[in-house]
């Protein structure tokens, strides 16, 4: 199950490196990112380092106090930046709210999507 879902991450990346503009890849990863000791976070920082992603949530988003829900863009001198990352405490979900600032223009109306069930 593992491999597959790293395998299902590794493709998703690799279909964004052909795409112009500055995409962004947000939402639910179901992955401890905040524990360093978790192998499935360990595989997963590795895969955003190996395809120059950077990650930019660094508060529990789960009543769990797990950091689950992720903002994530490209890591270079040409990607506008990320800034004043929020969450949200205050919420009927038991996953709560990530605001942003992305600071790369009007988004150009194409937009991709990719939902996986584990």
């Amino acid at each position: 199950k593992q491999w597959y879902q790293r395998r299902v991450r590794e493709e998703y990346l690799a279909s964004l490196d052909g795409l112009s503009g500055h995409p962004l890849i947000l939402g639910d990863f179901n992955i401890n990112t905040e524990n360093p000791d978790d192998k499935t976070s360990q595989a997963f920082e590795e895969l955003l380092l190996d395809n120059r992603w950077e990650q930019h949530v660094q508060d529990p988003t789960h009543k769990s106090g797990s950091t689950l829900d992720l903002v994530i863009s490209r890591d270079d001198e040409h990607s506008p930046p990320i800034s004043d990352v929020e969450v949200s405490k205050s919420t009927i979900s038991d996953h709560f709210a990530v605001t942003f600032r992305f600071h790369g223009g009007a988004p150009n109306g194409k937009m991709k999507r990719i939902v996986t069930n584990q």
